[in-house]
């Protein structure tokens, strides 16, 4: 049998209730997402003989969070001419913690900046942006 139990940070162990997803009473198998991100857990196997001898072993798991990932709608570079409008959309970037959900629905936030690259380098950006926390950002030319 398996049992899978959460250590708390004080170190006690609460069960989670979690089973196997696997048909196979040999391999443990969790859906994705199944447990907590930062948090640890004891995964212990008992095997039994007809006889009713009995062994166990255990492993510890520590889930780690996984990255961000930041997506630009349309991919990079991108290119404008004077007087032209561009609207650079982040609303697909995702937490890979978080399943199916994007934007601000997965709790992100942005912050969007503007370096100038050419003809001279510069950290001025003569772009107008009224808001750089959007999940979109349109941005306008100067003439």
């Amino acid at each position: 049998t398996w049992v899978v139990r959460r250590v708390l940070a004080n170190g006690v162990f609460v069960n989670t209730g979690l089973r196997s997803a696997s048909q196979s009473p040999t391999v443990f198998r969790l859906a994705p997402f199944a447990l907590n991100v930062s948090s640890s857990y004891e995964i212990t196997l008992t095997v039994t003989t007809p006889q009713l001898q009995s062994a166990f072993s255990s492993v510890v798991v520590s889930v780690t969070p996984a990255n961000v990932v930041a997506v630009l709608q349309g991919g990079s570079p991108r290119y404008m001419r004077l007087g032209e409008t561009l609207v650079l959309d982040a609303s697909k970037s995702y937490d890979q913690d978080k399943a199916n959900k994007f934007g601000r629905a997965a709790g992100l936030s942005y912050y969007w900046s503007c370096v100038k690259l050419s003809p001279i380098f510069s950290s001025q950006c003569a772009l107008d942006a009224p808001s750089f926390t959007s999940e979109t950002l349109e941005l306008s030319s100067a003439f």
